[in-house]
């Protein structure tokens, strides 16, 4: 599968950073079903990242981090862990899966395929198992206690 990570941008030519509020230009560009993943950097180097599928990146899922509902437990913990990481000085980025078509036994996959739920759930695990592979740091577990 050939894929790219592509910057959520909140202006034409400025990329989208945690917490900043949810622009009109995001709000047009990126009202679609996706793959995304949100890149914590300690002076830009990748320390930890979260992967998720949503099926409308804009406004609705980015609103949900930054303003989780009593209810929406997964929200609230990447809030507070956001809001903490951004006070030791990391910088939190938002990326989206862009895919080339590949097939998969015999059936083709191409980004309109994006808005099937299954098809979404099946690329972030396979998102998150190259991460594991790659030793990166995921953030889509609850933190366990010591």
């Amino acid at each position: 599968m050939d894929f790219e990570w592509s910057p959520i941008l909140e202006e034409e030519l400025r990329q989208y950073l945690f917490p900043h509020k949810v622009t009109s230009y995001m709000r047009l560009k990126y009202q679609i079903p996706a793959i995304y993943r949100w890149v914590v950097e300690n002076d830009k180097a990748v320390e930890s990242a979260y992967i998720g599928e949503t099926e409308q990146l804009c406004p609705r899922r980015v609103y949900g981090y930054l303003n989780p509902g009593p209810s929406q437990m997964t929200n609230l913990r990447i809030n507070n862990l956001f809001n903490e990481l951004l006070t030791k000085g990391r910088s939190i980025k938002l990326e989206h899966l862009l895919i080339n078509d590949f097939c998969l036994n015999e059936k083709k996959i191409t980004s309109n395929d994006l808005t099937s739920k299954n098809i979404r759930v099946l690329l972030e695990s396979i998102m998150l198992a190259e991460y594991e592979k790659d030793g990166i740091s995921l953030l889509n577990q609850a933190i366990k206690s010591k």
